[in-house]
């Protein structure tokens, strides 16, 4: 009496990477959300055009890319030699809010197993 095994690897990695997939796309979702959050508290909204404008992209399988699209906010993020003081709107959000993304990862690559 034998026992038959069928490899359910393809099945097996399909869900991983899909499980990847949604864990990147919280996470996007959520470095927007941060940032935006911080540029709230930073009091540098006028118009709403550079809190508008952070965005999260995929790049690669396994990264994402997060940014301000306005022209002027990396000089908001970082600051100038001209008196504008660092907002640092994402720095602060990954520096300080690490569980979150770690919680958001396990969530969704843990999904069905």
């Amino acid at each position: 009496m034998g026992a038959n095994f069928v490899s359910n690897k393809s099945e097996l990695l399909s869900k991983m990477r899909s499980n990847k997939q949604r864990a990147l796309a919280a996470m996007g979702l959520m470095a927007i959300t941060i940032t935006g959050m911080n540029i709230d508290a930073s009091g540098r909204v006028d118009t709403g055009l550079m809190k508008g404008s952070v965005g999260s992209q995929q790049i690669d399988e396994n990264s994402l890319a997060h940014g301000i699209g306005v022209h002027y906010g990396i000089f908001q993020e970082v600051g100038t030699s001209r008196g504008i003081t660092p907002g640092n709107f994402i720095r602060n959000n990954f520096n300080n809010h690490k569980s979150v993304y770690e919680d958001i990862a396990l969530k969704h690559l843990s999904q069905g197993f």
